[in-house]
């Protein structure tokens, strides 16, 4: 038996984290409706845990009702997440489901990864527009507005191009004021995040911009390098995706635009 408030205030601190009761009418459990806006919204952000009979209210507080039929539930879970009318892509798989016991009950732990650029938009029903594509925002479920899911659509295309990773940068080709501000806004939402406790480099290649092996030869993901400024001090419209060419012999600045639009971790 698990002690359930160690383990979800753990999981709460570590990533982002959702609890659903899921009763259902008959007491035994029910896969509920409200998952799968969650379940976009996760995988159109960084991810995170869905955790089946329990709830938290208030935040932080955290009250284990249990499901009399769990692998009812999870059988419900699979088939639903198969079925393209209900969900436009599965990213779950048997080793992402646990049951598990929280104080002498039974719950169910959904672990959902964050869905790559060339996956998203993951919407619920058939079509992404309308309301039907989430993303995570300050611990709720957002619907995204057409326009947000349509540059989801259009990063589809050019996933092959900034994706690849650009070599022959070092650490001065940052824009530390900004890289600076960006650390604060992450210091601020989620003050234990384990990837705070890196240098300035380590959580460069924590996030997944910079990789390589020293400051002296950095590689960048070019896809997720936005509001860029030449070495004439120059800026490029915010928000503009830029790719391989357009970035030689740049500097790259990291903000709120490429948190909300570029795949950092948002940390709001």
């Amino acid at each position: 038996m698990t002690d359930a408030a160690a383990v979800l205030t753990t999981l709460s601190e570590s990533c982002e984290l959702e609890c659903k009761r899921a009763q259902g009418k008959d007491g035994q459990g029910k896969l509920p409706d409200d998952f799968w806006p969650t379940y976009s919204a996760f995988a159109n952000s960084r991810g995170g845990v869905v955790v089946l009979g329990v709830r938290e209210k208030p935040i932080g507080q955290f009250q284990v009702s249990g499901i009399a039929n769990p692998q009812k539930v999870v059988t419900e879970l699979f088939n639903e997440l198969n079925n393209p009318k209900k969900v436009s892509l599965n990213l779950i798989a048997d080793a992402d489901v646990q049951v598990q016991s929280f104080d002498g009950r039974s719950v169910i732990v959904i672990s959902v990864r964050r869905a790559t650029r060339q996956e998203r938009p993951v919407h619920v029903g058939s079509t992404p527009f309308g309301g039907n594509t989430y993303r995570r925002l300050h611990e709720g479920d957002r619907p995204c507005t057409d326009e947000t899911v349509r540059r989801m659509l259009a990063e589809r295309v050019e996933d092959e191009r900034d994706s690849r990773i650009l070599s022959g940068f070092d650490w001065d080709d940052i824009d530390h004021r900004s890289f600076a501000v960006y650390r604060q806004l992450f210091r601020d939402a989620k003050p234990t995040h384990p990837f705070l406790e890196e240098d300035d480099f380590g959580l460069l290649k924590k996030t997944g911009v910079g990789g390589g092996t020293g400051k002296a030869a950095l590689g960048f993901d070019a896809g997720r390098c936005i509001d860029v400024r030449d070495l004439g001090g120059n800026p490029r419209s915010p928000g503009q995706h830029i790719g391989a060419r357009g970035l030689l012999r740049a500097r790259l600045r990291l903000g709120s635009e490429a948190t909300r639009y570029a795949g950092l971790p948002q940390p709001w």
